[in-house]
């Protein structure tokens, strides 16, 4: 019950009266390419976009110039959580914020969410409910995961999620993609609704 109070995701965010999701967008965005650069895998960048909205909703008014930081230490976190050969140093976020942020900035930050969450940081992404649609329905092209992957990070970018939550989130982005399996919705009144928003 205490895990479920922390992951829940207050959207929208009330308490942010600096930022609009335009930003959002532009930093899950930006996100995406920094875990390109450092061979960051796509789990760590779906836990990472779950880390960056749980934590504005949780943390009140953050500044606009602040988004990136945040969303440099989801991704610091994410990695550190779902890779055991993460070697990313607060060197190398400073860096890749084009030294937006100071490493003692940065370390002040990571602390600060991990004490917003009760270093509750092991949550259910839409990547980690693909993973497990995908094994549970035996779907082998690579090419179909990737493009549930996608579609994931696509929600990501434009709110889909947090609006609707990551399983019903990762329900669609699996039967956008796969249609010759008998699968059934769990929740179906917003997998309709989400399907209609993320198509």
């Amino acid at each position: 019950r205490c895990v479920g109070n922390i992951a829940f995701i207050e959207y929208p965010f009330t308490e942010q009266s600096d930022i609009n999701n335009k930003m959002h967008g532009i930093v899950i965005d930006w996100l995406s390419e920094v875990a390109q650069k450092f061979r960051i895998t796509q789990d760590s960048y779906s836990l990472a976009g779950y880390l960056y909205y749980l934590i504005l909703s949780k943390c009140k008014n953050i500044h606009r110039t602040k988004l990136q930081l945040y969303g440099i230490v989801a991704l610091d976190i994410a990695s550190k959580v779902e890779e055991d050969h993460n070697f990313t140093s607060l060197a190398d976020w400073r860096y890749i914020s084009d030294n937006g942020y100071s490493e003692e900035e940065i370390s002040d930050a990571q602390k600060t969410v991990l004490r917003t969450l009760n270093c509750i940081v092991m949550l259910p992404s839409i990547s980690r409910f693909i993973n497990v649609f995908v094994q549970e329905y035996n779907i082998t092209d690579p090419k179909k995961t990737a493009l549930m992957h996608y579609l994931g990070n696509v929600a990501m970018m434009y709110q889909v999620f947090p609006e609707y939550p990551s399983y019903v989130v990762a329900e669609v982005c699996f039967t956008m993609v796969v249609n010759d399996v008998d699968f059934v919705p769990q929740y179906y009144e917003p997998y309709v609704t989400c399907f209609a928003e993320l198509r």
